[in-house]
């Protein structure tokens, strides 16, 4: 699982074939079709592992006791750090977001994958929904819609996940993390 997240990370889906994906994790494809009938049953189970690791960060976040918009940033700083790599040939690469750049990519093409991608930011979104009701409860933030505002934050997050890959500069998500709590804080309150 963790060969297939690498590699559909950096070159794509469509770009990676179970051969290659059996080759960086040292397996048989036999042994990949015994536990997957496909590889998009494989990435499937990807995301879930996704959700999960995503819960357990979250409760283990929440367990620390740092207020909401502290965690919130963490969140994000966890998130960016996916989203760059090294490259062998140019040094660091932005790769953008794992889940975004397979739902760009699949979403039109596999239901099953569309509906996985779809789920994982609707939980990611929850989350962040869930840390923006604990910031107004703890006095950090005015009262808002607190999934509307995770939304907005998402897409600008997204946003810059793609124009940082686009470009190829990191300091494009940095600047987001660096203005994170300002923007959190500006979005209009309803």
């Amino acid at each position: 699982m963790q060969a297939a997240a690498q590699l559909i990370h950096t070159r794509g889906y469509n770009a990676v074939g179970v051969q290659d994906i059996c080759r960086l994790a040292d397996v048989k494809k036999g042994s990949f079709y015994y536990f997957f009938d496909s590889k998009a049953d494989l990435v499937l189970a990807v995301l879930e592992l996704n959700l999960e690791e995503l819960k357990a960060q979250l409760a283990s976040d929440k367990a620390t006791g740092q207020p909401a918009l502290v965690r919130l940033q963490q969140l994000v700083t966890r998130m960016r750090e996916r989203y760059i790599g090294p490259d062998m040939a140019t040094g660091p690469r932005v790769f953008g977001c794992p889940i975004g750049n397979l739902a760009v990519e699949v979403s039109t093409l596999d239901e099953r994958l569309r509906r996985g991608t779809a789920l994982v930011f609707e939980r990611l979104e929850g989350a962040i929904a869930d840390l923006l009701v604990e910031a107004v409860s703890e006095g950090a933030l005015a009262p808002h819609d607190s999934r509307q505002r995770a939304r907005e934050l998402m897409a600008f997050v997204q946003g810059a996940a793609v124009l940082a890959k686009a470009a190829n500069r990191p300091e494009i998500i940095d600047d987001l993390i660096e203005r994170l709590p300002a923007l959190t804080a500006s979005l209009p309150s309803v």
